[in-house]
């Protein structure tokens, strides 16, 4: 039996199930490394070893371990059933750790870790500590440190050396805000020369759009945009490359998300002789006097 001082750190959380299942994670010394324990108050009371490592013990590497053994989604199953509702980490007790390490573990049980925290180095750790204060809670240095690294391309210390940025809160704050700016301006840019090439047609494509089902389609336990929301998509696609309306008949092919839509071969004049769709909800409307009834 492994003696309480060999225990390097702790954390403990109520996990689902009636009555709620205590767990705990523990990583305990191990010769030169450190191992790590579940313990499963209804499944594995006793503990099972999830993990070694022959280096010292790192909060890092203790992260990765629970990540990789996906105890975030062991404390949700339940009866061969995963429970939708997440474990706050928040609720996740911590011994052993503190500040941002701390925080970082809390997210490894209840969430896959990220692995741009991961990646960080003890300077990084340390500097954000000193920025918020080991007592806060960690979200927003932790969705701070995520803004700068990712917009970044780099190591927190690394980028605030850079910037030429020292490491404080509203100086952090600042740069997140900064690096974010720079990275969205390209996108924004585009985007406004999009509505500027759609706004002159804005009313022809609606009208056209108006044509077509705004209700959901349904199908192999999937719902997709409505033929009304495809149709637009493709029309604002269509006038910002060509720089008009369609006509006759055109190919329906346009970008949607991360993928191609085909709508088939279009014929827009026979769709310029079609009606409006009827309207879903005049459908179905009572009268005034069928109300007053």
């Amino acid at each position: 039996m492994t003696s309480v001082e060999s225990v390097l750190c702790r954390l403990e959380v109520d996990a689902r199930g009636a009555p709620p299942r205590r767990i705990r994670v523990e990583a305990r010394a191990c010769g030169p490394g450190f191992s790590v324990w579940f313990f499963d108050s209804e499944q594995c009371p006793d503990g099972v070893q999830i993990g070694t490592s022959d280096e010292p013990y790192d909060a890092r590497r203790l992260a990765q371990i629970i990540g990789d053994y996906r105890i975030h989604y062991r404390i949700r199953y339940v009866d061969g059933e995963s429970w939708r509702a997440p474990i706050e980490w928040s609720d996740v007790e911590v011994t052993g750790e503190r500040g941002f390490r701390a925080h970082l573990l809390r997210r490894a049980v209840c969430e896959w870790p990220c692995d741009v925290a991961l990646q960080q180095s003890d300077a990084a750790y340390d500097a954000i500590d000193a920025a918020f204060g080991e007592s806060s809670d960690g979200d927003e240095a932790w969705g701070l440190l995520i803004q700068i690294v990712v917009y970044g391309h780099g190591e927190l210390t690394e980028l605030l050396s850079r910037h030429g940025v020292p490491a404080t809160s509203s100086a952090m704050r600042a740069l997140g805000d900064k690096l974010k700016s720079e990275h969205d301006r390209p996108y924004l840019e585009r985007e406004a020369r999009r509505q500027a090439a759609v706004a002159p047609f804005r009313r022809e494509i609606e009208a056209i759009a108006a044509k077509f089902n705004d209700e959901p389609i349904r199908g192999a336990g999937s719902v997709w945009p409505s033929s009304r929301t495809f149709m637009t998509v493709f029309l604002e696609q269509y006038v910002v490359k060509h720089g008009r309306m369609p006509q006759g008949k055109v190919d329906g092919k346009f970008e949607y998300l991360s993928g191609t839509t085909h709508m088939g071969q279009l014929d827009f004049d026979e769709i310029g002789r079609r009606p409006p769709w009827p309207d879903r909800n005049a459908a179905t409307a009572q009268s005034p006097r069928e109300d007053a009834s």
